[in-house]
């Protein structure tokens, strides 16, 4: 199983992979229950940015993180406490908030879809230096 970005649902069409994916999912699932999760997130870290309210949705994901033995930075309210209210794009807040951390969890869906020409291997990383 290999996803860079998982940006729809549409790319879960694919028996083989949804059949891979919940097989990975059981292994971690009962390792979690047992409290033996290996920690292979150690050092990483994810951006939490949720522009609209959900709760249940941006604490799965922050659990995991931690428990995976990685870190979470998070706006849950980033409509109104983030620089979008300033005027920045989200666009331009993924491009170097993508510089920062490791996995940028968003919300909502319906601005992903913009936001495609910013991922990972195109955004700029401040902390290496530029090669082009």
């Amino acid at each position: 199983m290999q996803l860079r970005h998982v940006l729809s649902t549409e790319q879960f069409r694919d028996r083989a992979l949804l059949d891979d994916l919940f097989a990975f999912t059981d292994h971690f699932r009962i390792a979690d229950r047992e409290r033996a999760l290996p920690r292979h997130l150690e050092g990483r870290i994810i951006a939490s940015l949720f522009y609209e309210p959900s709760t249940r949705t941006r604490f799965s994901f922050e659990v995991a993180m931690r428990r995976l033995g990685g870190d979470v930075v998070t706006t849950e309210s980033a409509g109104h406490f983030s620089s979008v209210v300033k005027g920045e794009t989200i666009e331009d807040t993924i491009r170097v908030i993508g510089g920062f951390v490791d996995a940028i969890v968003l919300r909502p869906a319906a601005v992903i879809s913009d936001l495609i020409s910013v991922l990972p291997n195109r955004v700029p990383n401040p902390n290496r230096e530029q090669t082009e």
